[in-house]
């Protein structure tokens, strides 16, 4: 199965690629504070669809290029949609 994030596109500048930001809470063993932690990673934009300031999906892949192993499902609110559609479908199923 792969991994898959959830993070906002911050720079599309390059040819078929974009980097997205992904921010994760973590909570300090010791002082039981949360903080915040970013992650860039260089990812595969077919096409270059997705735009600077778009909150998206990421998935894990095969690796592209030297830096590139992840590649853009989707944007993060139509995903969302999908997945509660899904929900909803099988409750009903189940009945």
């Amino acid at each position: 199965m792969r991994k898959t994030q959830i993070g906002k596109v911050v720079s599309d500048k390059m040819q078929n690629s974009a980097v997205v930001e992904v921010a994760v809470w973590k909570t300090h063993p010791i002082i039981k504070k949360r903080y915040q932690r970013h992650q860039r990673y260089l990812v595969h934009n077919a096409d270059n669809t997705y735009t600077t300031g778009q909150q998206v999906v990421i998935g894990e892949t095969k690796p592209m290029s030297r830096h590139k192993h992840w590649a853009i499902i989707g944007l993060a609110k139509d995903i969302a949609a999908v997945q509660t559609a899904a929900k909803k479908t099988s409750r009903a199923k189940g009945k």
